[in-house]
């Protein structure tokens, strides 16, 4: 996968994570007064999102290095 999709993919799942967290996190005005209030979750959803995310964005491919004189054949 060439490196500027890669580095789309990953700002889309950067945004995509960031947006599920606000609407995790967002509490409903009529939910959050009425009488069967749920209880709050734990941080462990948001602990959890957070690894995923930093995972993602620390994620490289690994391959073995190059010397500075060898190039890729390109086909």
């Amino acid at each position: 996968m060439p490196p500027a999709v890669s580095r789309l993919l990953r700002w889309a799942a950067v945004i995509g994570l960031g947006i599920a967290l606000t609407l995790a996190v967002w509490q409903d005005p009529v939910l959050a007064h009425g009488p069967a209030r749920p209880a709050p979750a734990g941080p462990g959803h948001a602990a959890t999102l957070i690894a995923l995310t930093a995972m993602l964005l620390t994620a490289r491919r690994l391959s073995v290095p190059r010397s500075p004189g060898t190039r890729r054949s390109r086909r």
